[in-house]
């Protein structure tokens, strides 16, 4: 199953997200990302968080229609996105593209790219889509095929303190079965030299940052 998940930071529709939204089996609004799908004709199917940033004009919106509303306590000790993420799981998603993702508030923007890298996300595909790039999540259960025009610039950022055995093809700069630490910008500013490229890697969780 593949999902769309709304957060609360910035969000600019472009060719990327509209994909993403065509071939969504279901929407999430992580609370007042649900602003985005209404902005945007979007009705989400669920809608989670402690509603605290939400509207009521909107909640009333939603409520009509009959979104699936759940509500935690605003004592909660995760954020809304996460409770989303969470939520994926118990309904055996594979693909989660998450929009809103980034901007705002930096520790908010931080907090989510770090949040994907919790094992307990392993089995899940996910992308964040913002304005102008592309944002992956690789690790040993989900390598990643690159989709782009030759040319465009792809940074490979440890997310765990090191990365084992990363292995790419296509990129100017290659990796084989080699490592990246947190504490070095070895991968930042490849570059993709074909349409296509591929990262792997053994152990760790890697952060690929697609610009176009």
């Amino acid at each position: 199953m593949k999902v769309v998940i709304f957060a609360n930071g910035d969000f600019m529709p472009n060719l990327h997200s509209s994909l993403a939204l065509r071939q969504a089996e279901l929407v999430i609004a992580a609370d007042n990302g649900a602003r985005y799908c209404l902005e945007h004709g979007i009705l989400p199917d669920v809608l989670i968080g402690d509603l605290d940033s939400l509207s009521p004009q909107i909640l009333q919106e939603l409520q009509v229609a009959e979104t699936e509303i759940i509500q935690h306590s605003t004592d909660k000790n995760a954020t809304d996105l996460e409770l989303a993420l969470d939520y994926t799981l118990q309904r055996g998603v594979s693909h989660v593209t998450i929009l809103g993702g980034l901007g705002g508030r930096w520790d908010m923007s931080l907090s989510n790219i770090f949040l994907l890298s919790h094992p307990k996300y392993y089995q899940l595909a996910i992308m964040i889509i913002g304005h102008d790039h592309l944002l992956y999540i690789v690790n040993p259960n989900n390598p990643l095929q690159l989709t782009g025009r030759a040319g465009d610039t792809i940074s490979l950022l440890p997310l765990t303190p090191v990365v084992q055995g990363i292995e790419t093809s296509n990129l100017r700069y290659p990796l084989n079965k080699e490592a990246l630490h947190a504490s070095s910008t070895r991968g930042i500013s490849n570059v993709l030299i074909n349409s296509e490229g591929y990262v792997t890697l053994d152990e760790g969780v890697l952060l690929c940052v697609h610009n176009f």
